[in-house]
């Protein structure tokens, strides 16, 4: 569940003509996509938070992902740099 919220929110949320990068190394999963600026970065794992009201969902996808990551020891990160966003998770 963790990754298929990840790996759709990459592809939803890719700009045009964008990439998505996966890497793993040792105990890291890194995701990244082209984006459109994140205005609120801090909010991005609420309960039903939607940085862009246009595009489709309920803004729970990265919510379930914290919930479960934490239940699981599993640290999740999100960056937001030069129209890359970043999601990590570290066990």
């Amino acid at each position: 569940m963790i990754l298929e919220n990840i790996l759709n929110n990459a592809i939803k949320y890719n700009k045009e003509n964008g990439f998505i990068n996966i890497k793993i190394v040792d105990n890291k999963l890194m995701v990244q996509n082209k984006s459109d600026e994140i205005s609120d970065i801090s909010r991005i794992f609420d309960l039903f938070y939607r940085e862009d009201e246009s595009k489709e969902g309920l803004g729970l996808g990265l919510y379930i992902v914290k919930t479960l990551s934490d239940r699981n020891d599993i640290s999740v990160k999100a960056e937001y740099k030069d129209g890359v966003f970043q999601i990590s998770l570290e066990w």
